[in-house]
């Protein structure tokens, strides 16, 4: 069950990024951070994107810590939780 909620929260965020690049053609992705789309009049759907990102890799750290054995691949599970 965990795993389709990580699909869908990823799913959400790429679509919220999508979204936001055509509700907001003043700022050009090449020439401007993700973040600062944040002070556009859609400040909401970056939000959405950061947050439903950083929940998807979070949440993706728990059934990865039961796949991995090794020292340095908890660090990297670890890391990818930070």
């Amino acid at each position: 069950m965990l795993p389709y909620i990580v699909i869908g929260l990823s799913s959400l965020s790429l679509l919220s990024l999508i979204v936001l690049h055509f509700v907001s053609p003043n700022f050009k992705p090449s020439w401007r951070m993700i973040s600062e789309y944040a002070l556009g009049n859609h400040k909401w759907l970056i939000i959405l994107f950061f947050i439903c990102w950083g929940l998807a890799f979070m949440l993706l750290t728990i059934p990865l810590w039961t796949e991995v054995s090794s020292i340095w691949a908890k660090i990297g599970v670890v890391l990818v939780f930070i």
